[in-house]
């Protein structure tokens, strides 16, 4: 039985991991929840279909905060997956914390800096969509490697 000393290393890196990309959601609603309420005539609930909430930055910023939103329950299950199974990649897995850390950082500043961008224009969104989505693919595809060679051990 590891001692507690010992699984605080070993959770570090997802535990980091994961209270960036939570936060970078949460800093990002904030954000938005912030113009929307410089908004003279706002009042709950939120409809941005209404002509009274019709603001087209409103509304892109309430499309980007739904979207971290979504992704966020997508981006962590993967985060504590390639800190299970990154170290079973051989060669490059004993730096596989370095990897959950770095691409949850960059996803992060991203998820982050996406919903200025789209709260800007749909325009400014692309830049820090397709960073985030590559940190995503880094983490999904480092897992899913991490699981073969895994699984890879057992069989043979």
């Amino acid at each position: 039985m590891a001692n507690i000393v010992e699984l605080q290393r070993l959770l570090l890196a997802p535990a980091v991991g994961t209270s960036a990309v939570i936060m970078s959601t949460v800093l990002g609603i904030q954000d938005f929840a912030a113009l929307r309420y410089k908004l003279k005539d706002f009042k709950h609930p939120y409809a941005p279909w209404t002509e009274e909430h019709a603001d087209p930055k409103i509304l892109r910023g309430f499309k980007a905060t739904q979207n971290n939103a979504e992704w966020t329950a997508y981006t962590v299950p993967w985060i504590w997956t390639l800190s299970i199974f990154g170290p079973a990649i051989p060669v490059v897995g004993q730096y596989s914390e370095f990897a959950v850390v770095g691409l949850s950082l960059i996803y992060a500043y991203a998820n982050k800096q996406y919903v200025g961008g789209y709260i800007s224009s749909t325009d400014d969104r692309l830049g820090p969509f397709k960073l985030r989505t590559n940190a995503f693919k880094g983490l999904a595809f480092g897992s899913m490697i991490g699981m073969g060679f895994s699984f890879a051990s057992f069989v043979m």
